[in-house]
């Protein structure tokens, strides 16, 4: 990889299938509460075999599309790839034959020399309207890999970071990935002092702060 100096901005987040339901619930959504403990406003965890079985019995009431707060973000910023180098740190799970957020990415210029192509199936992510606002029930999915591919390319990730003017980091519901997030993080900015951490954390973070995201929180220079 080119450790030639950059500027840009660089993502770290999870790469989500999104599941979004057209109109009220239904039982198949309500039947998931009681197991979940849900309450509403926030994010619920599912197994990544639950959440695929709900989005599948969805299927003729819901949209499917690629996600993950991150990944919208950066493709909220594309049309600035000219003059904005954007990249992405993460583990993209596998679709079929396929690692279709990575294949997004590359052919948007997005660099993706960091991204690991996981055989897990991306984190799937399905929203609904209830009680007036937006509820999720999310799986970690491929995310669960993200703390071994942080060990295994710490160095190269902590020089890749501090490549770049900023770090937007979004929410990542497993929680020893968070830590390995907020490790590399703090290396970076140890490295880099004026490095910009944007943190978006997330219905999940802020309703369930463990230590390593409060880890990860602390250390944003902007806070969303």
């Amino acid at each position: 990889m080119n450790d030639s100096p950059r500027s840009g901005i660089a993502f770290l987040g999870a790469m989500n299938l999104d599941t979004v339901v057209v109109g009220p619930p239904g039982e198949e959504v309500f039947a998931h509460f009681t197991e979940s403990n849900y309450s509403p406003y926030t994010e619920q965890i599912l197994s990544d075999g639950a959440a695929d079985e709900l989005a599948q019995s969805l299927a003729d009431r819901a949209m499917d599309q690629l996600g993950g707060s991150a990944f919208n973000v950066i493709r909220c910023l594309l049309p600035f790839g000219r003059i904005l180098p954007l990249s992405f740190v993460g583990c993209a799970g596998r679709a079929g034959a396929k690692w279709p957020h990575i294949d997004f990415l590359e052919n948007s210029s997005v660099d993706t020399s960091l991204c690991r192509r996981s055989e897990m199936p991306p984190a799937r992510s399905i929203s609904f309207a209830h009680d007036g606002d937006r509820s999720l029930f999310t799986s970690v999915g491929a995310s669960a890999e993200i703390a071994d591919h942080i060990s295994d390319h710490y160095d190269e990730i902590v020089r890749f970071l501090t490549r770049h003017n900023a770090v937007h980091v979004t929410s990542i519901l497993d929680e020893a990935s968070t830590g390995a997030i907020g490790r590399v993080l703090a290396s970076a900015v140890n490295v880099r002092k004026d490095l910009v951490v944007s943190v978006d954390p997330g219905a999940y973070w802020a309703s369930n702060s463990h230590a390593a995201a409060k880890y990860v929180i602390s250390q944003a220079t902007m806070l969303h």
